[in-house]
């Protein structure tokens, strides 16, 4: 058993990790902003065509750097029981006091009648990220969010041991393959094939503290554009296998990017690491705001007035722009007392 380390580390921030987040966001909401406008309900068209139909790939993407980003704040982590509440506490407070706040409005906006009621069963289980069904949840997007509660339960137990963290993952494995035949008749997000993608992360970070061509990052971003594009032109790729692919190619180019950071300072625009650290509080308020908006324009006879082009970059900007303001007035306050 290894000597239990209780300093609070201190995690490297990645200009280019930054920079992925915020474009897996744009893109996420890019993606969810092209369904609300060819919705019969709005705008009944696609301003732009297909041209955003890839943009649910940032979710793989996110999915690649949580991998990534657990491994790389807790790698010291492993094998040192005494560091479990530690880690548990971070993880908790990453994930869950934003995301009530979230939930808390989308639950009172249905009681007020604007939007769905929220029924308990669904409330119980979105309070939780836990359920029987992860696509039952209040907050649309959440459905990731139990992917990534079961990864850090599976990453909790290579804290505690070693031993018992290899047997806890080569029964998530074997569970995932198993599935992939007999589909589990609830909970099937515990199998689903997208959980290999943060084991892609994690395999990610033990590359980028190789020393690896500055051409990799930069050539698997290209092949990951390539099969999120492939989504909505040739789909040459068999959907079963998009996921994965996609994932596996943000995994190596996190790893390329992150190496090549590791050895010399790589500049990033602001305006991106500002989307980069927003990006959380933009992907959690994205959907409902979205709905807002549509909504909004309904009521005031905007759409028909306003050509949908013009529309859509207006409802894409004022999505970005009151996510980040939540960030800053919400999120960052709120972190820094939990954490502090």
């Amino acid at each position: 058993m290894r000597t239990p380390d209780l300093t609070p580390p201190r995690p490297r921030q990645f200009a280019t990790i930054e920079a992925g987040r915020g474009l897996a966001a744009l893109a996420v909401v890019l993606f969810h902003a092209s369904l609300l406008f060819a919705s019969p309900k709005y705008w009944q068209v696609s301003p732009f065509g297909s041209a955003f139909a890839w943009g649910d790939a940032g979710v793989f993407f996110f999915f690649a750097l949580s991998g990534f980003i657990i491994a790389e704040v807790h790698a010291r982590d492993v094998g040192v029981p005494a560091s479990l509440g530690r880690y548990v506490k971070r993880r908790l407070v990453r994930i869950y006091p934003v995301y009530w706040i979230v939930l808390a409005g989308i639950v009172l906006l249905g009681l007020a009648g604007v939007g769905a009621r929220v029924t308990p069963d669904v409330l119980a289980s979105s309070i939780a990220l836990v359920g029987p069904d992860n696509r039952a949840t209040a907050v649309a997007v959440a459905w990731t969010l139990y992917h990534e509660i079961v990864f850090y339960a599976v990453f909790a137990a290579w804290v505690v041991n070693v031993r018992l963290g290899q047997a806890v993952t080569l029964a998530w494995l074997a569970l995932i393959v198993v599935a992939a035949f007999w589909p589990l008749p609830t909970a099937a997000y515990l199998s689903a094939s997208v959980n290999l993608v943060f084991g892609f992360g994690v395999a990610a970070w033990w590359a980028s503290r190789r020393v690896l061509s500055a051409w990799v990052g930069p050539a698997a971003m290209l092949v990951f554009a390539g099969i999120a594009v492939d989504t909505s032109t040739a789909r040459v790729i068999p959907e079963v296998w998009r996921e994965l692919a996609a994932g596996a190619a943000a995994a190596v180019a996190v790893a390329g990017l992150v190496s090549l950071e590791r050895r010399r300072p790589v500049v990033v625009p602001r305006l991106l690491m500002a989307l980069g650290a927003a990006s959380y509080s933009i992907y959690l308020t994205h959907y409902p705001l979205l709905s807002l908006f549509g909504k909004l324009a309904v009521a005031t006879g905007l759409i028909g007035r306003v050509p949908p082009g013009i529309a859509f970059v207006v409802v894409i900007a004022a999505t970005l722009v009151t996510g980040y303001v939540f960030h800053r007035l919400v999120e960052r306050p709120l972190l820094a007392r939990f954490r502090g």
